[in-house]
């Protein structure tokens, strides 16, 4: 991925990705649920 990304212009991803990629989760989101935290 980071050979890929020095390409890329835009990336847009949702809260799963921030998670899974970059090891970022808002305190009270729950995907599963489709809870989402606005202020985390």
């Amino acid at each position: 991925m980071i050979k890929l990304i020095e390409y890329v212009d835009i990336a847009i991803g949702n809260e799963e990705d921030a998670e899974k990629v970059f090891g970022i989760k808002a305190g009270s989101t729950d995907i599963t649920k489709g809870v989402l935290s606005e202020e985390g």
